[in-house]
């Protein structure tokens, strides 16, 4: 078995550089011919050390591994696959309020970023639809992974999630 260290300490950008953070790998998927790992970039006590990182592993060759820092996304948990676009959950600190983004594999930026209210944790992507949890609340958020022609990606609106106060739940979203 090979393994391939992933960078840690101030090569992640801490918010502290007294506390810098540990890759905390949470989540990898395949998609265009490459390895997609999620880095949570948390420290030693668990605690968010800065923004998560997402890494562009070549399966046939480890030392060719581009990092992209995923702005204002904390503790990066989970990622699912959309024909060119990832689908990833920030779950931040849990006292905090999360988010989702899309990345798209081919321009290589965050296309899209929507404040969740809660903590999403898990992600999901079947057909056009992209799906989310909250493990603050009790709902299932629903999300249009499609560009259909333009930049706009929506949360469902008929589904649409109200953002709330921490500690409070969200309300219970049917997927549509």
């Amino acid at each position: 078995m090979d393994v391939y260290n992933l960078p840690l300490g101030l090569a992640l950008h801490p918010t502290d550089p007294c506390h810098p953070g540990n890759a905390t790998p949470s989540d990898l998927k395949f998609s265009g011919g490459k390895v997609w790992v999620l880095l949570g970039n948390l420290d030693s006590a668990f605690h968010v050390a800065g923004n998560s990182f997402l890494a562009q592993v070549d399966p046939n060759n480890f030392s060719n591994t581009h990092y992209y820092e995923l702005q204002d996304c904390k503790n990066a948990t989970s990622l699912a696959t959309a024909t060119t676009l990832l689908l990833i959950a920030c779950t931040n600190d849990y006292a905090s309020p999360g988010k989702a983004l899309l990345f798209d594999t081919e321009s290589l930026t965050v296309v899209w970023d929507y404040a969740t209210g809660g903590a999403p944790t898990s992600t999901a992507v079947l057909g056009n639809k992209g799906y989310l949890n909250d493990v603050l609340g009790s709902g299932v958020m629903s999300v249009d992974v499609t560009l259909a022609g333009s930049s706009t990606i929506f949360v469902d609106s008929a589904h649409e999630v109200p953002a709330c106060p921490v500690g409070q739940y969200l309300a219970s979203v049917a997927a549509g």
